[in-house]
């Protein structure tokens, strides 16, 4: 069914970063979002699929080679896609609704005339890349897809308009929840890939085995939540309040938490090679047999943070706050030279003696060393 272009134009206005002055939507990392319209499915296999006689309808897929993994497909790519998309049709009502996975499928948006137009190009062989990106198929929206959107647009306005409890297992791929009150949420294995978050409000959340690659949560609120075994890769999470949170075993390797607020959270065992910790405070933080190869801890606080058992192979301790901050004795990736400045500055390194295949030494005073320090006003 059609809809009135004028209406269209003005319901699905759209907020650009102010990086990309003058576009028509807003873009989160690998996402395309518009507040009103956004449809993700699951990844597939890249299918080379016919174009469609079926009538269009008022939204199109057009399929582009390529992955959301591709960091060269970002905001300013898509802005260039959808000006040129424009120009193509010579309609200004064309929209990017959204981007899913299985090669890159833009979801257009826009009068009943200018989708033909695009659609014509492509069956014609006369538009055969954008952007230097390859064009793999046009086609409309099949009932399927639509039935889909429709009903993940309910789904992320009930978000918006009332506390949801349970979310279980529920698929938010991409979807625009800026500001949205998850607290004490169930999002177990919940999927928010490339979700926008932006100031969302997750305290007590429960996320255990949470995917939310690529996601967008600067700022966002997630004081107590719990992410045990979470994959947060990419994840953005500059400013983002985490006092307390649980990531026991996350995935987040190149995470953005410069500024964040990590004190007292639990990253045992997680892996966070390349993030970047750059201003975040982890005070009393334990990241115990944490991967933080590579990692950037810039003007991080360190105050009583626990770093046994790490691997900290070129992380950059540069200018980081270190005062009963505690290393193991064999910390990996530290050197002696290191070790002796680290303690100048108010590290601790306890030493473990390992006697057959049993740690011995003076575990009892180790423990009793960390208890006084984190008795320690």
């Amino acid at each position: 069914m059609m809809v009135d272009k004028d209406s269209q134009a003005a319901e699905n206005k759209l907020d650009y970063n102010a990086s990309v002055n003058g576009a028509a939507g807003k873009v989160e990392g690998n996402q395309i979002i518009n507040n009103n319209h956004y449809y993700n499915q699951p990844q597939q296999d890249k299918p080379k699929e016919p174009p469609s006689d079926n009538k269009i309808c008022g939204r199109l897929v057009f399929a582009i080679d390529g992955s959301l993994d591709d960091t060269s497909i970002n905001r300013a790519k898509l802005k260039l896609i959808e000006a040129r998309l424009r120009e193509l049709s010579g309609d200004a009502s064309i929209q990017i609704i959204a981007v899913e996975e299985g090669s890159i499928k833009i979801i257009l948006e826009g009068s009943e005339d200018a989708l033909q137009r695009i659609q014509e190009l492509v069956d014609s062989g006369e538009l055969t890349e954008v952007e230097g990106i390859p064009v793999e198929y046009v086609r409309p929206l099949n009932d399927e897809e639509v039935s889909k959107t429709e009903a993940k647009l309910r789904l992320v306005e009930t978000i918006r308009n009332q506390t949801v409890s349970d979310l279980k297992g529920a698929d938010l791929i991409g979807t625009d929840l800026i500001g949205a009150n998850l607290t004490q949420a169930n999002l177990t294995q919940a999927n928010l890939r490339g979700a926008n978050l932006p100031r969302a409000d997750l305290r007590g959340a429960n996320l255990p085995g949470a995917d939310l690659r690529g996601a967008n949560l600067p700022r966002a609120d997630l004081r107590g939540a719990s992410l045990p075994g979470a994959d947060l890769a990419g994840t953005g999470l500059k400013g983002a309040n985490l006092e307390g949170t649980n990531l026991e075993g996350a995935n987040l390797p190149g995470t953005d938490l410069t500024k964040a607020n990590l004190k007292g959270a639990n990253l045992k065992w997680s892996y966070l090679t390349r993030a970047d910790f750059t201003e975040s405070n982890l005070t009393r933080a334990d990241l115990t047999g944490a991967d933080l190869r590579w990692t950037n801890l810039t003007k991080a606080n360190l105050t009583k943070t626990r770093l046994l058992w790490t691997n900290l192979t070129e992380a950059n301790l540069k200018l980081s706050k270190i005062k009963n901050t505690l290393f193991d004795d064999d910390s990996v990736g530290i050197s002696d030279t290191e070790k002796a400045e680290l303690i100048k500055r108010g590290a601790i390194f306890v030493k473990f003696i390992e006697q057959g295949s049993v740690v011995a030494g003076s575990l009892t005073q180790i423990l009793q060393r960390i208890l006084t320090i984190n008795l320690k006003t």
